[in-house]
């Protein structure tokens, strides 16, 4: 274990604020991401008739629920209403927010390649998995792992020192021979894309 501390992650969420890392899988638009409606993004109410005074209100977007027609918007801890599409607007992603998201989809991007070149098998994300984080969280822990959450958590550790350290391999042996090319090449895209 090359990290000294196991990955909290409230570490990672306050580098980037509201989750807003994509998974490969996730979407074939060509729509920039940053501009299409998804789980884990901030959105702002606009347009709202029967409840005017929640116009204005900035929520985090859940899941889309196709029998009626509207996402999922989470206004605060305790409370989540459904909303038309129409009457949402994303929030922009700050600068940092843009390029972490980048490093994330690079990171996975990277690992899609390698599960195909390698023709492996993956589990598919679990339905109604809505926060980016948790998708990479769940990805490293489920698929690169295998479940072993020791060497999980040194995944997410390392993505976690990259961010502190910018522009660093933060004591990641990428070099070392006994090191798991999967996770090296993984860790590898996250660090090159920054």
């Amino acid at each position: 274990v090359f990290w000294r501390k196991p990955l909290s992650r409230d570490d990672v969420t306050s580098f980037i604020g509201p989750s807003e890392a994509v998974m490969a899988s996730s979407s074939s638009s060509t729509t920039p991401p940053e501009e299409t409606l998804r789980p884990g993004r901030q959105v702002k109410l606009i347009g709202l008739e029967s409840k005017p005074e929640l116009n204005g209100t900035v929520g985090v977007l859940g899941c889309y629920s196709a029998e009626k027609g509207r996402w999922v918007v989470k206004l605060s801890d305790t409370e989540s209403k459904l909303f038309k599409e129409s009457n949402l607007e994303l929030v922009p992603l700050a600068p940092e927010q843009r390029s972490l998201q980048a490093r994330f989809q690079a990171c996975m991007d990277a690992d899609m390649e390698w599960v195909k070149a390698h023709d492996l098998q993956i589990e598919r994300l679990p339905e109604g998995m809505s926060d980016g984080i948790d998708q990479i969280e769940w990805h490293v822990r489920h698929n690169m792992c295998g479940g072993h959450e020791e060497w999980a958590g040194c995944v997410i550790q390392g993505i976690s020192e990259m961010i502190k350290k910018p522009g660093t391999d933060a004591g990641i042996p990428f070099d070392d021979p006994e090191f798991d090319p999967r996770t090296a090449n993984f860790l590898r895209a996250f660090r090159d894309a920054a």
